[in-house]
């Protein structure tokens, strides 16, 4: 089985949406791009999750009963500021768009999701920036200990 980083290792992935007919769309690209996929369909039940696992990437919906994405991101960014958020939503205009960059997602995807090479590539690449700041930390640790 191969894997798509360079530890060897596959990324972990966790999909939020109150959609299960996207959940199961996500997770399927996501699975066969060789990711360990987690989903929650609630952002409530996504902080639940994040508490127990460690994520290379969240996929959240914007709009979800309760806790929005953007509140997820948020909260995301205090638990473990190293996991980078890409939010999905069906309402595009500028103002979301701006919006979702000032939280500091890592990206922007829109509803329809129909291309998955670009679910795919999205996620890897943000998957491999979560993997980069967590290396670049332990080697730091490792240079300040020695």
């Amino acid at each position: 089985m191969m894997s798509n980083d360079s530890t060897g290792t596959r990324f972990n992935a966790l999909i939020v949406d109150d959609e299960p007919a996207i959940l199961n769309i996500l997770g399927q690209v996501l699975q066969d791009s060789e990711f360990n996929v987690t989903t929650a369909q609630s952002g409530e039940e996504a902080i639940g999750v994040i508490e127990s696992m460690e994520f290379d990437v969240i996929m959240t919906d914007v709009r979800m009963q309760g806790i929005s994405g953007f509140d997820l991101v948020e909260h995301v960014q205090n638990v473990d500021p190293s996991v980078k958020t890409i939010v999905m939503t069906g309402y595009d205009s500028y103002d979301m768009i701006r919006k979702a960059l000032s939280t500091g997602v890592y990206d922007y995807l829109s509803k329809p999701l129909e291309d998955h090479s670009v679910i795919s590539l999205c996620a890897t690449r943000a998957a491999q920036a979560t993997r980069l700041v967590r290396d670049n930390h332990n080697l730091l640790e490792q240079l300040r200990a020695s």
